[in-house]
């Protein structure tokens, strides 16, 4: 039987390359799996006010102000204002750079397979439940 190299879990990933700030890859990690919807110049957007970040990732004003400038200073995301809902609100958007990285992130320099893989802390739990 071929063995399957390990893949980092996403969120793992996004903390990787937030080089170990949790806001910032947190940040990462909703921008991923919230769906772009709002078109502007040829390209999908997110749109999201600071106040809504702070909401749905339950970080401070400062954390967020903070989590999101890191990934973008490192060219993983993409910022604008347009105006949406009548308001001028931030515009997000995961570059190229970012899903390159993210992938690069996925095995990384670790070795091993399933059958190597720690067990964890519910291991002995029924499947299924």
């Amino acid at each position: 039987m071929a063995s399957k190299k390990i893949k980092r879990p996403h969120m793992a990933r996004c903390l990787l390359l937030a080089e170990g700030s949790f806001p910032a890859a947190h940040i990462l990690y909703r921008l991923m799996v919230w769906p772009p919807k709002v078109e502007h110049n040829g390209r999908k957007w997110i749109a999201k006010s600071y106040e809504e970040l702070q909401w749905e990732t339950g970080l401070s004003k400062k954390q967020v102000r903070t989590g999101i400038a890191a990934p973008i200073k490192l060219g993983f995301v993409d910022t604008e204002r347009h105006m949406f809902a009548g308001r001028n609100v931030n515009h997000f958007l995961l570059t190229p750079k970012f899903w390159k990285a993210f992938e690069d992130a996925a095995v990384g320099d670790q070795e091993g397979t399933f059958e190597d893989a720690p067990e964890g802390t519910f291991g002995d739990a029924q499947e299924g439940t």
